[in-house]
């Protein structure tokens, strides 16, 4: 099994999708108006794409190397393959993003239990 975040660059799912865990973090976009007001909540999040790294790198997408995510908070920011982890497993996904949003939380915070 590879390690955690280290798939191939042609790892996906039996449906044919890779899921990507990214952080939501303040947005440089400077076109248009901007969506969202409030700031960036630090959040690992999941999402799942058709496009994996193998597909990014290799210029398949309107915006090569970039992807535009979305977060609950309302955040909208582009992210370039080395920002981003790739899986074949959302569970793997999910528990990756779970796990690295409580280690930035303690960070944070410190590791005072409540």
């Amino acid at each position: 099994m590879p390690p955690v975040g280290n798939l191939s660059l042609e790892d996906k799912d039996i449906n044919g999708y890779t899921w990507i865990v990214w952080e939501c973090t303040p947005t440089n976009e400077l076109r248009g108006r901007p969506k969202c007001k409030s700031p960036p909540c630090y959040e690992w999040s999941v999402r799942q794409s058709k496009f994996n790294k193998h597909d990014m790198l290799n210029k398949k997408m309107k915006n090569p190397g970039r992807m535009q995510m979305i977060c609950k908070c309302g955040n909208r920011p582009r992210k370039s393959v080395g920002e981003l982890k790739f899986f074949a497993c959302q569970f793997t996904a999910q528990c990756n993003a779970d796990e690295l949003t409580e280690m930035s939380v303690h960070r944070v915070f410190g590791d005072e239990e409540e």
